[in-house]
């Protein structure tokens, strides 16, 4: 008998992205200055489909506790409080080639971007892949030469499942997961875009935070329904291919609009149901919630229920 929790054994389908990739800047902008002054270290929401690309960084209002010089740096910054979290909205300039590097690791099919974060003056990506893919990783970061941006690879190995990345995050900054099932009423999505894939499948998208098509990388037993535009990593197995589900497509363009902030994304299809698991920043977990309800009153050929919404710990070990 299985006595592993449900998020533990979701995650473990994905176990096929066998391979993790850290990697870092000290690009010495205000920001990371301030991170390295005030302590300032940040989960950060990355909204790589802008040009120029933007940073997002929030952390907790601690009044009692807040250095003047902070203050300073947050009013030039135009930082704005909403409820007890800072947020501070950043382009990337200094950083472009990087961030150029983070999409063409991001154009290898097998390539998730599981979290980026500021710590300590340093920005951190990582990546988790189908170890069958590491030339192609390896060749995009062999090639990155700004030396000013102090670029370092941290580490490349064993990813030893998403389950520890999560928990990893989690110790950085607490997660909750938000849960939910949707049916669409109207069979006819259902039959040209759900089940292009097949009945039963998982998907992970490549990006956490995106405004266009649904990129992502599919875990099925058998080969897809369709092949159009679908492009195997492992043979009957793991696939790569975009998506166009309107409802999840929705729910993206109004998380980007609204900058906030998301780790993971997962969604599981099993003939009628779809089950998307937004793993979230605990802080944001009412604004997504009340995005997710805005959403579903917008779409009324869809039926949608709120199944989950538990501290990543809860999610993954209990039943």
């Amino acid at each position: 008998m299985d006595e592993n929790g449900f998020g533990q054994r979701l995650l473990r389908n994905l176990d096929g992205l066998n391979w993790k990739l850290i990697i870092s800047i000290e690009p010495e902008t205000e920001v990371s200055i301030a991170s390295i002054r005030y302590g300032l270290n940040s989960e950060i929401g990355l909204y790589l489909d802008r040009n120029p690309a933007e940073i997002n960084l929030y952390f907790k209002n601690d009044p009692n506790n807040m250095d003047r010089n902070l203050s300073l740096f947050i009013s030039r910054s135009r930082g704005k409080l909403e409820g007890d979290v800072w947020r501070i909205q950043r382009k990337v300039s200094k950083a472009t080639p990087f961030i150029e590097k983070l999409k063409e690791l991001l154009g290898i099919t097998s390539c998730v971007l599981t979290s980026t974060w500021l710590k300590n003056g340093k920005y951190y990506s990582e990546f988790i892949f189908n170890y069958s893919e590491m030339e192609k990783v390896s060749d995009i970061i062999l090639d990155f030469n700004e030396e000013s941006l102090m670029f370092s690879v941290e580490f490349m190995g064993p990813s030893d499942g998403y389950e520890k990345i999560l928990r990893k995050i989690n110790e950085r900054n607490p997660l909750s997961v938000i849960q939910m099932v949707l049916k669409n009423v109207k069979e006819r999505e259902n039959e040209s875009s759900l089940k292009s894939m097949g009945d039963h499948w998982i998907r992970v998208l490549k990006k956490p935070i995106e405004t266009g098509n649904l990129d992502a990388v599919y875990f099925l037993d058998g080969t897809p329904a369709h092949d159009k535009n679908v492009k195997e990593i492992k043979k009957n197995r793991i696939y790569y291919a975009r998506a166009h589900t309107n409802y999840i497509l929705a729910v993206n363009r109004e998380i980007h609009k609204r900058r906030l902030v998301t780790l993971g994304r997962i969604q599981v299809f099993d003939n009628k149901y779809l089950r998307p698991y937004l793993i979230v920043p605990e802080i944001f977990v009412q604004s997504i919630t009340e995005l997710l309800l805005e959403v579903a009153a917008q779409f009324t050929d869809w039926s949608s229920t709120f199944e989950r919404i538990q501290t990543l710990e809860e999610w993954l070990e209990r039943s």
